[in-house]
């Protein structure tokens, strides 16, 4: 049966001074986190009431609640948004849309919520079960990881550590190293300066464009699928792996996947 959808917003200001920790922590939903004014956190909501068989009008009450008193608390330079500000959202789906000054680190951790943050400093932390992650111009450390949702990063000034179970990774311009731990599907990847490489495809293609004018040694193996790489020196073969030097040798290209091609440009 179709019902209307019930939904309550808020908006909260908070004044900052100097670098800021956000904090977020809730079941469901979508965060949005970007750049904005110097010394200025807002915080705007969009609260959902998600089906509750075992207590009918329970999540309204709680939205009202929540909308009168946002779940956003500022403690020194840490704001924390969602479960770790007011306590348990159950029952209730989040859209929050924050703007925050540059010098922002971002952690946040979902169940089932979408992530897209864009022009901060970082360094960014972000766990989600089911969802999609998207992080671009972040200049620091990335690590994120969704069990069941697609992963787009571009443009990080820092290392990248990357897990998507099953599902793609798209990381490119990268201006550090990057890790993809196995179980990852399709892979995409490219540095805007040469660091190590490591990644573990279980079942998709691997395609890898490597820093202009920079040497890397590289060792490349899949069990089925094709290897396509440019002229490497020092080649050595042995079964499904390859091995061998770029323009001189640098650091060190490790992609792996146990069903799908590996291509190197």
């Amino acid at each position: 049966m179709n019902q209307t959808q019930i939904e309550r917003t808020f908006e909260a200001k908070f004044p900052v001074a100097g670098p800021l920790t956000l904090d977020v922590r809730f079941d469901a939903g979508a965060l949005r986190v970007r750049s904005g004014e110097d010394g200025t956190v807002v915080v705007r909501g969009v609260l959902r009431r998600r089906e509750s068989f075992f207590a009918p009008g329970a999540a309204e009450r709680r939205m009202d609640e929540l909308a009168a008193n946002p779940p956003a608390v500022l403690e020194d330079a840490s704001l924390r948004l969602g479960d770790a500000a007011s306590g348990s959202l159950n029952g209730i789906s989040a859209l929050f849309d924050v703007t925050v000054p540059r010098a922002t680190r971002v952690r946040a951790k979902s169940d089932s919520a979408d992530f897209h943050l864009k022009g901060i400093d970082g360094p960014v932390e972000c766990e989600t079960d089911h969802g999609r992650i998207e992080a671009s111009e972040i200049h620091s450390e990335v690590r994120v990881s969704s069990d069941h949702g697609n992963i787009t990063i571009r443009n990080v000034d820092g290392p990248v550590v990357v897990r998507a179970d099953h599902s793609s990774i798209e990381a490119r311009d990268i201006a550090g190293r990057i890790d993809v731990p196995p179980d990852s599907g399709s892979v995409i990847l490219s540095q805007t300066s040469a660091a190590t490489i490591h990644v573990a495809s279980g079942s998709g293609d691997v395609s890898i464009r490597l820093a202009g004018g920079c040497g890397y040694s590289v060792s490349l193996e899949t069990d089925h699928g094709n290897l396509r790489f440019p002229q490497l020196e020092n080649q050595q073969a042995s079964g499904g792996r390859i091995r061998g030097n770029v323009r001189g040798g640098g650091p060190l290209v490790d992609a792996r996947t146990d069903s799908g091609s590996i291509e190197i440009e």
